[in-house]
């Protein structure tokens, strides 16, 4: 208990006091008030950076030494709040320097609906007659593709079916989403070094689309996609072994169409490609050749297009299209455009009307 001249003005709470000089009553809840002060500013002193050394400190040790508290004046108290509201700003401060929280990285662009989800689209222009709804699916490849200068010619040449809706998504992940489902056809124009983030939920989602009754057509290089899935050699009939010699040197050589009548090649005749002429397919499923071209290096006549019906689907791979020249040869576009256009279950050659 203190004593002497402090003794006179220790309020309630503090110790004795002299019953001659009773504190005000206004003065007596200020003392109360502060009491009740100090503990926040204990909060606030552990809270603000610039305080870290109060952070373990006694709610007596916050306002002085204990005989100090002892004597507190209304001064010193109207000081305390002032201290406590500079900690109370600091804090505030600090907070407000604080970063803004950063987006989801994976919040990506808002799309329309329909197509696959989370990923960004190339929509084809909605014109009156274009119902069959298609999916060009680019975005990897090998660095001898180029597919950025490739994939738009492709989609221009598939356009020119009046028929054909074309979207193209450049994430080959997209094949995962169940929003294939709203078209007729995909057309891979991708070859992925390395296996895509897709599970094995995601290829089942390509099979199930395929051999459900939908199209799936393979451009050039395609062939080589998923080699880190065995069973994709079963769902479009060849694909690439790396095992086998690529192609020919790139240059012309002559496309003969196959003798046995197809829609697709209907009325076709053999033309010139500038382009890699592949050797390296294998596979054993029972395939319809719609073109091959002969080897200049072993004589050998290779296919150059073939059509496949895994189970209620339709598949049409095309080995030609390495580069921007050779999608642009006479046929080569046409060829694509009706391919594609079988695949989707359309007749390959848009008919007159009635």
């Amino acid at each position: 208990m203190v004593s002497g001249p402090l003794e006179r003005r220790a309020g309630p709470g503090f110790g004795n006091r002299s019953r001659r000089n009773p504190k005000p009553a206004r003065l007596r809840r200020v003392s109360t008030h502060f009491r009740d002060a100090t503990p926040l500013r204990r909060r606030l002193a552990i809270t603000s950076q610039d305080h870290d050394a109060h952070a373990d400190a006694r709610p007596a040790e916050c306002c002085g030494s204990a005989k100090r508290a002892s004597g507190i004046s209304r001064r010193g108290f109207l000081v305390g709040l002032g201290s406590a509201a500079a900690l109370g700003s600091a804090a505030l401060a600090a907070a407000a320097e604080k970063p803004a929280a950063s987006p989801p990285a994976d919040a990506g662009p808002q799309e329309a609906p329909r197509g696959p989800a989370d990923f960004k689209l190339t929509r084809g222009k909605a014109e009156p007659g274009r119902t069959t709804r298609i999916l060009l699916v680019t975005g990897q490849e090998h660095p001898a593709h180029k597919w950025q200068q490739t994939a738009p010619v492709l989609a221009e040449e598939l356009s020119r079916d009046g028929r054909l809706l074309v979207d193209v998504s450049e994430e080959p992940r997209s094949l995962a989403a169940p929003q294939i489902g709203d078209y007729a056809a995909l057309v891979l124009h991708f070859m992925n070094p390395k296996p895509l983030d897709m599970d094995a939920k995601g290829r089942e989602n390509l099979r199930r689309f395929t051999e459900g009754g939908k199209g799936l057509v393979l451009v050039h290089f395609a062939c080589g996609a998923f080699q880190e899935w065995p069973q994709f050699k079963d769902l479009v009939g060849r694909v690439w072994d790396p095992k086998l010699r690529g192609h020919d040197p790139r240059g012309k050589f002559r496309v003969e169409i196959a003798g046995e009548k197809h829609p697709i090649t209907e009325d076709l005749k053999a033309f010139d490609a500038d382009d890699e002429l592949y050797t390296c397919l294998t596979g054993d499923r029972p395939i319809q050749v719609l073109a091959a071209a002969k080897s200049k290096v072993d004589g050998k006549d290779y296919p150059m297009a073939f059509v496949y019906a895994p189970g209620k689907g339709r598949v049409f791979q095309c080995l030609l299209g390495h580069d921007v020249k050779a999608l642009q040869m006479p046929t080569v576009g046409e060829l694509y455009r009706r391919g594609t256009a079988w695949a989707a279950g359309l007749a390959p050659v848009p008919q007159p009307k009635q």
